[in-house]
């Protein structure tokens, strides 16, 4: 198997004491009480890119992806695809992020950003006080600057590969919207179509620019980069089973 993934901008090594560590006291850790970190595709005007922001990270540039519970950026990194989930997000033209509604039971429809349909994400929007007007759920159009737009999400379920030991590094997600759902679905004719489970290969994840008329912007590249050995195999579907 190639060399998985580039080492991240800043990495604090873990102290020699510890390297051999088994995990204690993880074991009554599941899936349910971690908070999965988000992969992040930057752009020219991500925060963790431009100079005058606070939330700059010192050497990110537009096309690095990064995890964002960690702020750790990378060129490209290297994953197994565990599980996808599809539906729609309610896109805020201003903060550039997905709405979420407030509550506190994650089984709610919603509750992580992701709604199963239009109609859900649009009672959820309307429950809160938006403006009708300023929901936008028509293919090919956008909400107004201070409204929401309604679109076709795709969030793949991943694990992330650790650089140096090779081994499975930590759960993570992956959300396509607007052009990325294009890429989503080429990747999940890949993943159907070479055999295996779902987990059976390593995929390289990196960016690429795509253009439009004069509108240019980094998307997803993803490419076979090889079958997972048995224990990453093992280890992932071990993941799987608690999505």
């Amino acid at each position: 198997m190639g060399t998985a993934l580039k080492t991240p901008i800043e990495k604090t090594a873990l102290p020699q004491h510890v390297l051999n560590a088994t995990g204690k006291g993880m074991d009554n850790i599941d899936q349910s009480m971690l908070v999965l970190p988000r992969i992040k595709l930057l752009q020219d005007m991500s925060p963790e890119v431009k100079k005058t922001s606070e939330k700059r990270i010192p050497g990110a540039e537009a096309g690095d992806l990064m995890l964002h519970t960690s702020d750790e950026v990378f060129k490209d990194l290297y994953v197994i695809n565990l599980k996808v989930k599809t539906g729609y997000v309610a896109f805020n033209e201003h903060t550039k992020m997905p709405f979420r509604p407030m509550t506190n039971d994650p089984a709610e429809d919603g509750a992580d950003g992701l709604f199963s349909t239009i109609a859900k994400a649009e009672a959820a929007l309307f429950f809160v006080g938006t403006d009708p007007n300023k929901i936008i759920s028509t293919p090919g159009k956008s909400g107004p600057p201070d409204g929401y737009t309604i679109l076709e999400s795709h969030r793949h379920f991943v694990h992330v590969i650790d650089p140096e030991s090779l081994k499975l590094k930590t759960p993570a997600v992956v959300d396509f919207i607007k052009t990325k759902v294009a890429i989503s679905k080429t990747w999940n004719t890949q993943i159907t179509t070479q055999g295996g489970d779902r987990f059976s290969s390593i995929w390289k994840l990196g960016s690429k620019v795509q253009t439009w008329n004069d509108n240019s912007w980094f998307n997803y590249s993803i490419n076979f980069h090889d079958w997972a050995t048995q224990d990453l195999y093992e280890q992932a579907e071990k993941t799987f089973a608690g999505l």
